[in-house]
């Protein structure tokens, strides 16, 4: 049976309530990430600029756990504002580029200043 492991990229802050990417045999797990900038702390307030702050906090997520953006398998994506789903979708697409995971993209009520959180499922390359 494969055993449970927690990875948490480089100078990420501990979190109580959660890890940031949980690998268990050949798939990585990860929380939902938002466009929190993981030096300063801050969050624009721009969708496109959070957007692309989520995609890189994921992508330096999915790297501690030995995988990669290009072995995600499905993405979870909650906007605060459906109407800001084509804004995210222009930034989603270029981490993406070819053949992307399936994906559920939903509006949901988020906390002060969040506009889009993403959480992904990965293998892990052999």
């Amino acid at each position: 049976m494969p055993k449970r492991e927690v990875f948490r990229p480089a100078g990420a802050e501990s979190n109580p309530v959660l890890s940031p990417a949980v690998r268990y045999g050949d798939l990585v797990y990860t929380a939902g990430m938002v466009g929190r900038d993981p030096e300063t702390g801050e969050m624009p307030s721009d969708i496109k600029e959070q957007s692309r702050l989520v995609m890189e906090n994921l992508k330096a997520a999915l790297e501690a756990a030995g995988t990669s953006l290009e072995y995600v398998l499905k993405a979870q994506c909650f906007v605060a504002d459906i109407n800001d789903r084509p804004a995210f979708n222009e930034v989603y697409v270029t981490y993406f580029p070819n053949d992307p995971p399936v994906r559920t993209c939903v509006q949901a009520p988020m906390g002060p200043g969040v506009l889009i959180e993403v959480d992904v499922v990965a293998g892990v390359p052999e």
